[in-house]
């Protein structure tokens, strides 16, 4: 599981996504660009897979949640207010109360220096699905068939466990199609999941153009990539690069729907039947 619980899909799917990295001794350096919730990056740090780990989001908010925890002196400060906030959201005029509040604070975030944007980040996160939050911000920690109180509390252990395991990983916050080409080389391996076309639960959403953008720069590096795609995304990738893929469905334990993504990677790699 990444930082953030229920974000993204790469918790379910880790040992998948793992299992198509290169085989080369070669690579010393892994990037996700795109880093997100940072679950492959927290389970490549975990696993000491690289000598040089770098997780990398535009989002100052997410950027700043990475940072925090890492550091580790707000930990408490999550705790405090996740068990409080838990109390309160039980009294129906409090969690209204509560809802109105939290959404106003992820307005603000921009606004905000970035280690409290990044406080902010994860506590909203924790309590509530920040996705549908334009919406009107849906709580967990009640209607939500996904809670699961003992995980929150347990949050503290959690965090602490992710402090340590990030002090291996350098932290970044900048803008991707910076970073690639500052960062690219023989030894780099670089894990990209962008927005995605069409789901517009993102701070920062993507489109085609940029898309394109992004297929066309991965396709003039000298490194390694895999590429992760939804299938609305699969169509523009396609029409760009013409890298080898495979396809990973998994059901959604949020939804117990099923979702299919598309890796896309530059190097030859084994058949999907070799992952299952």
């Amino acid at each position: 599981m990444g930082l953030f619980p229920y974000v993204g899909g790469d918790g379910l799917i880790y040992g998948h996504i793992l299992s198509l990295f290169p085989a080369s001794g070669r690579i010393d350096t892994f990037v996700e660009a795109f880093g997100g919730a940072g679950t492959i990056t927290l389970e490549v740090a975990r696993r000491g897979l690289f000598s040089r780990i770098i997780y990398n989001d535009l989002d100052r908010a997410n950027y700043g949640s990475f940072l925090i925890i890492k550091e580790g002196r707000l930990i408490p400060v999550v705790e405090k207010y996740l068990m409080r906030f838990l109390e309160w959201a039980r009294e129906p005029e409090l969690k209204e109360r509560i809802r109105r509040a939290l959404k106003t604070i992820w307005k603000m975030l921009d606004k905000m220096d970035v280690r409290r944007a990044g406080l902010w980040n994860v506590i909203i996160h924790y309590l509530s699905s920040p996705g549908v939050i334009r919406n009107g911000l849906r709580f967990r920690t009640i209607d939500d068939r996904t809670f699961n109180e003992y995980l929150y509390r347990r949050v503290g252990e959690r965090l602490r466990a992710y402090s340590r395991i990030l002090q291996d990983v350098v932290l970044r916050n900048e803008n991707a199609f910076d970073l690639i080409p500052a960062l690219d080389g023989p030894n780099v391996l670089f894990y990209l999941d962008p927005p995605h076309l069409g789901r517009p639960y993102y701070r920062f959403n993507f489109n085609k153009t940029q898309l394109v953008k992004l297929c066309r720069l991965l396709a003039a590096i000298k490194g390694y990539a895999i590429l992760k795609a939804s299938p609305e995304d699969f169509r523009v990738v396609r029409t760009v690069l013409d890298w080898p893929f495979v396809s990973i469905k998994y059901q959604v334990y949020t939804t117990k729907n099923y979702s299919t993504y598309y890796f896309f990677v530059n190097y030859k790699t084994r058949s999907l039947l070799d992952f299952f």
